[in-house]
């Protein structure tokens, strides 16, 4: 199924002629700086493990990174309330000493401030999340997600600004129904839009958007235009191929393009499940369908996937392309050797591979498929 899907959109995406065009900043995710390990960054080995990471995302051919700083990690009033205040300034000191590793080796930041997941995914972060969410009224959550939006601007400086992208998610997240709207949506967007700019930061380009699975996305990104006319460009994330969802890429981005906006695709990966499953197996709280990108088998269609992408993204001059599994661009797992393991297993055991893969200097074949794609290599 999945690789119909692929061929089905790739068919669709013209190819000849896209490799000379340098303008798409090709990067992947920053899984080490991910906000989601919440005090983890401060511990003295992630520094290590953070540099280590940006030299192989280099090595691939790299040209950006994006990095997930959610809500509420560098919110004051949150960090009091959790009993970390103390941890305020070291977690902002991580980040704006990232901006500056990455710039050192002459690559972008893009930062992605949507909000952080409780439970298993933000389990080693000493956050309180889901109880912290509770407490807000929907007036003091999107002051907070407007204020922690303003501090990135004006302290870490990124190149780019991603502040929502996923508005079913948050919704899902905070349990705030008023998101899962395209008005609702667009409000909180045109409030942290309005905040950034009123702080004094003119230069640095800000984008929110959708997923591509989102039914009603073009409405979502028209609204987002009309309440923030000030918006850059329009933020698309990339996962399921289930329904026509990869057609969505196309009929969102012509849209957006249409609306005068640019469009980034900070997030994208090939996501692994049936059809039958796209209702039923909830990855915003199970770990499941995640746990199966471990597999060595996928490699193929992984590449597939990708190939399909960065085409799509010369073609229509896509400002940022971030695939977001990009431990895989390191090491895969064997099937049989997880096979019994929980999904949470799974990818403990994936991010130890990866990250042993990087101290040898190691790469999988879908990594370095990745790098000959994003170089215009020819046959790519």
């Amino acid at each position: 199924m999945m690789e119909e899907k692929i061929a089905a959109f790739q068919s669709k995406v013209p190819a000849e002629g896209n490799a000379a065009d340098t303008s798409v900043n090709f990067g992947g995710e920053l899984l080490s700086a991910n906000a989601h390990r919440g005090v983890q960054l401060l511990l003295p080995k992630t520094r290590a493990g953070v540099s280590l990471e940006l030299d192989r995302m280099r090595a691939l051919g790299a040209k950006s990174v994006t990095v997930a700083v959610g809500f509420p990690i560098l919110y004051k009033p949150f960090l009091e309330w959790n009993g970390d205040a103390g941890d305020y300034q070291g977690l902002l000191d991580f980040y704006k000493q990232l901006a500056a590793d990455v710039r050192t080796r002459g690559m972008k930041l893009v930062i992605e401030s949507g909000t952080l997941f409780p439970g298993v995914y933000s389990a080693g972060s000493g956050f309180k999340l889901a109880d912290y969410y509770g407490t807000l009224t929907n007036q003091e959550y999107i002051a907070g997600r407007a204020e922690m939006a303003a501090t990135i601007a004006q302290q870490i400086h990124p190149d780019y600004l991603v502040v929502g992208s996923e508005p079913d998610t948050e919704a899902k997240l905070t349990k705030r129904t008023s998101l899962s709207t395209p008005n609702g949506f667009a409000l909180l967007i045109a409030k942290i839009v309005t905040r950034v700019r009123a702080a004094g930061v003119r230069d640095i380009p800000i984008g929110a958007g959708v997923g591509t699975w989102t039914p009603d996305g073009e409405a979502y990104i028209r609204s987002m235009v009309r309440a923030a006319p000030a918006l850059d460009f329009v933020d698309l994330h990339v996962y399921p191929v289930n329904a026509g969802f990869l057609d969505n890429l196309i009929q969102f981005t012509d849209v957006a393009q249409s609306l005068g906006k640019k469009v980034a695709i900070c997030e994208a990966w090939l996501q692994k499940e049936r059809d039958s499953e796209f209702a039923k197996l909830d990855a915003t709280f199970d770990p499941t369908v995640y746990s199966r990108d471990a597999f060595s088998f996928w490699a193929p269609l992984d590449q597939k996937f990708l190939k399909a992408i960065v085409d799509f993204c010369r073609w229509k001059k896509v400002l940022v392309l971030s695939p977001y599994w990009t431990r895989y661009f390191n090491a895969y797992l064997e099937y049989d050797d997880v096979k019994r393991l929980t999904p949470a297993q799974v990818i403990a055991r994936a991010n130890a591979a990866a990250a042993a893969a990087m101290m040898k200097n190691q790469f999988s074949e879908t990594g370095r498929f990745y790098q000959r794609a994003i170089s215009g290599a020819p046959g790519q």
